[in-house]
């Protein structure tokens, strides 16, 4: 009724782990629906985008805005179209290929996405108005985006407790811890100005 053509992602909603999220390709996988919690809650229904690329993997990338600043988090590569954190640790991610080609996204991410796509991701993040927010995407092959999701429920502060991580994800974790705390420091700071001068 609501014209939705496949293939469809369904997926709960407000839940970001991606466990309840299933891909349809048709009616035929209709039995699909079977794995999913059918207890009352919401679901989306999402048009799919093939984004793999011409070597056969899915990249998952990050972008999160901390006050003023747009920064890399990562990019997470799969065999498969639901690409989440937990494939870290898979073989793929540590070839030497996939750490040169995610350190080349964290070291230098407008370089590497293009300086247009960059500012237009950048540009989406600061229209939400928020002063922490992600934004998660695939990059196709001719340099377009395809938006998974942009939330401020975004974990980029945290380290992988995967035992081969990247110096240079490492290193984008600090650069984001450090931002988030200019970010409230500069608030803090903001915010008793305003205090004192209303007490005045």
């Amino acid at each position: 009724a609501q014209e939705i053509r496949y293939p469809t992602i369904i997926r709960t909603t407000a839940d970001h782990t991606g466990q309840n999220m299933i891909r349809l390709s048709g009616p035929a996988d209709m039995d699909e629906l079977e794995r999913l919690p059918f207890d009352g809650r919401d679901y989306y229904s999402i048009a799919f985008v093939d984004y793999r690329n011409a070597d056969g993997h899915y990249g998952k990338l990050r972008l999160v805005k901390v006050g003023g600043k747009i920064l890399p988090r990562h990019m997470i590569l799969g065999e498969d179209w639901k690409v989440h954190s937990g494939q870290r640790a898979e073989g793929i991610n540590a070839s030497d290929t996939a750490i040169a080609r995610e350190r080349a996204y964290l070291e230098d991410p407008e370089g590497f996405l293009g300086q247009r796509l960059y500012s237009q991701l950048g540009t989406a993040l600061e229209r939400t108005g928020l002063d922490y927010v992600g934004v998660d995407f695939g990059l196709l092959d001719d340099g377009r985006a395809v938006l998974f999701e942009c939330n401020a429920c975004t974990n980029a502060a945290t380290r992988t407790r995967h035992a081969r991580t990247a110096p240079a994800r490492a290193a984008a974790v600090e650069r984001i811890k450090a931002a988030f705390y200019d970010c409230v420091h500069e608030a803090a700071v903001a915010c008793s100005t305003g205090t004192e001068e209303q007490e005045s």
